[in-house]
């Protein structure tokens, strides 16, 4: 099987992969699983790199892999029709054939419910498809969001599920969010509709107690305005006025259930109460004109932010008190907080000749609150993802050309490649 295979990207060890689209470890960090840009998914040992299933699809031809939040399973759809969840520990089957016909492609729209009893999926032509995990029984008809026009707009995520999983939220291609007890999957009074019916790009995310709903929108790069809405989840009622922000607005409530982050495409991001709108403290700014990159730790004790002036700055996630920072002298590509919020992982890109195909860039493991770098790895290579394993005992990094990534592990306390893994 993985000589049959090796000419469309695989190889008899994970170190040997190429065209490596997607990779995340199972729960314990001991596996691997990973999607080819073939779309082919498999399952790999993270210690040995030997093969534990060479074929998630087990023989059928995969197009998405989507992971339970747990991280001991993950949904793989196949072409052109079905889908079913797997282990992450074996390979091995969890549900029977999931039936609903998909788009095909290797973005794939789903979310586990909190309990991992249910699943949302959005299949062809816009529709929601709710299963039981066990069964693969459908629990209610495939709910359309279509809208009027869908091809022309778009939705960061259709499914979302409020933190309790007592309600789902499915918001539709003309910024409508549909509420829904997710016990009886009855629909919970009118839909929502963000105010700003023009929008290109909407969202939507929950309260972490799921009692506030938020909705906004995006125009694209150099755009007009775009809108945020907040509104009370269990009535359907607007609370306050549109706040507007050029070039587009998003919003992510926070671990806390009365703050909320609203980030504008140009200008300040506030950290705000919710639902009164007050603003608690701005973030540090980092450009005149754009808005910062920002990351919330795990435990909303802490929030960074960068941009333009390779300042990267630390603040208490519930105050804003600065708290410390670090001057890169590089550009920051991103920004991931380990589980316990106790360090964080900062990839800089030091690239001086990218024209030419050189790549100069680095993973620091930086400490918190400090703000001292401990450790880094340099990859002389094009960065294209980065994750952690849930214990944060491992890093991910997938490197390389397009049809030429291919996974490292690393051992996130040295920082170093794990056997196998060097070059």
């Amino acid at each position: 099987m993985l000589i049959a295979l090796a000419a469309t990207g695989w190889g008899e060890t994970l170190p040997a992969l190429r065209g490596v689209w997607q990779a995340e470890f199972n729960d314990d960090g001991s596996r691997v699983v990973v999607q080819l840009r073939s779309g082919a998914a498999s399952l790999w040992d993270t210690v040995s790199g030997a093969a534990v299933c060479a074929s998630l699809g087990r023989e059928k031809e995969t197009s998405a892999l989507v992971l339970r939040p747990d991280h001991k399973a993950a949904l793989v759809t196949f072409r052109p029709t079905g889908a079913q969840i797997v282990s992450l520990a074996n390979g091995e089957a969890l549900s029977p054939l999931l039936d609903f016909k998909h788009a095909g492609g290797m973005e794939l729209d789903a979310r586990f419910s909190p309990d991992q009893a249910t699943l949302v999926v959005v299949g062809d032509e816009y529709r929601a498809h709710v299963f039981e995990t066990e069964t693969g029984k459908p629990r209610v008809e495939p709910i359309p969001l279509a809208g009027t026009n869908p091809d022309d707009t778009e939705v960061q995520s259709r499914v979302k599920f409020s933190a309790d999983g007592a309600k789902c939220g499915l918001m539709d291609s003309n910024g409508r969010v549909f509420r829904h007890d997710a016990r009886t999957w009855k629909q919970i009074g009118k839909p929502v509709q963000h105010p700003h019916r023009e929008g290109y790009s909407f969202g939507f995310d929950f309260s972490a107690d799921g009692k506030w709903l938020a909705t906004f929108d995006g125009p694209g790069e150099n755009g007009p305005k775009g809108f945020f809405q907040m509104w009370n989840a269990e009535t359907g009622k607007a609370v306050g006025a549109p706040v507007s922000g050029t070039n587009g607005i998003a919003a992510e409530f926070l671990v806390e259930p009365d703050r909320l982050l609203r980030q504008p495409g140009r200008g300040g991001v506030v950290v705000t109460k919710i639902p009164s709108g007050e603003t608690v403290f701005s973030v540090r700014r980092h450009d005149e004109i754009d808005s910062p990159s920002v990351a919330v730790s795990p435990d909303g004790r802490s929030l960074i932010s960068w941009g333009p002036d390779r300042f990267i700055s630390l603040q208490d996630g519930r105050t804003g008190k600065h708290l410390g920072g670090l001057n890169a002298g590089a550009t920051v590509t991103r920004v991931l907080f380990a589980p316990d919020s106790a360090t964080c992982f900062i990839v800089f890109d030091n690239s001086a000749f990218l024209v030419q195909g050189h790549y100069d860039q680095y993973v620091m493991r930086v400490s918190l609150p400090k703000m001292e770098i401990e450790k880094s790895f340099r990859v002389l290579d094009f960065v294209a993802r980065v994750a952690l394993s849930p214990d944060g005992r491992r890093m991910i990094v997938v490197q390389g050309a397009t049809d030429e990534e291919r996974v490292r592990v690393l051992d996130t306390g040295t920082m170093e490649p794990l056997a196998g893994f060097e070059k």
